[in-house]
């Protein structure tokens, strides 16, 4: 099973990104998103919130780790420990900037999934 632990919604992948979860997954995704980390959470809540939501994923499964730093540090260094693959995704970023009549500029990506790395 392959667990999207992240704010990013599996519908919000690239078609290639999700076929690939489901191919690493052998079929089964399931999404744990993360809650907001404010600028005031405490160490302490970092580590409870990492501690509860590792407990979640299975032995044998992979990880996407993804989102606030530390929050995913502290995920990530619990999974490893458990023997569970973590992986990242690795992206092309498209950039475009349009200047705006009236002097601003917007700036437009387009995401390439190119594939995953493991995170170690």
């Amino acid at each position: 099973m392959f667990f999207n632990i992240s704010n990013h919604q599996l519908l919000e992948w690239p078609k290639e990104q999700r076929g690939s979860a489901l191919k690493l997954g052998n079929g089964a995704v399931r999404e744990i998103p993360l809650s907001r980390v404010d600028t005031d959470t405490t160490t302490a809540e970092i580590i409870g919130s990492a501690k509860r939501i590792s407990k979640m994923v299975p032995n044998g499964a992979i990880a996407m780790v993804v989102g606030e730093y530390s929050l995913v540090y502290s995920i990530t260094k619990r999974l490893r420990a458990r023997g569970i693959r973590v992986v990242v995704p690795c992206h092309e970023r498209l950039s475009k900037f349009e200047l705006q009549p009236d002097g601003s500029s917007v700036k437009t990506s387009v995401f390439v999934f190119e594939g995953w790395r493991d995170v170690e």
